[in-house]
């Protein structure tokens, strides 16, 4: 009876430890179906058409000053 159940173990491990086959698939799979034919119109994009934004402009709160003439020559005065 031992010997039966190490035999049914020994068969089921063996079948267990076989070596995985690696699949190795084509890059490009090509079909050939000589006897079909399809009928079709080509349509084009629809009538949709996205523009792009113009970029938001805000007003500025503070004043821009373009020139700090009164404060470079303050600033002479500061050094040692």
């Amino acid at each position: 009876m031992h010997r039966v159940v190490f035999l049914a173990l020994f068969a089921s491990s063996a079948a267990f430890a076989q070596e995985e086959q690696k699949v190795v698939y084509k890059h490009v799979t090509e079909i050939d179906m000589p006897g079909l034919e399809v009928d079709a119109t080509v349509q084009g994009p629809g009538g949709t058409l996205v523009a792009e934004r113009p970029p938001a402009r805000f007003s500025p709160t503070l004043p821009i000053r373009h020139d700090f003439n009164e404060e470079m020559a303050e600033s002479g005065d500061q050094i040692r």
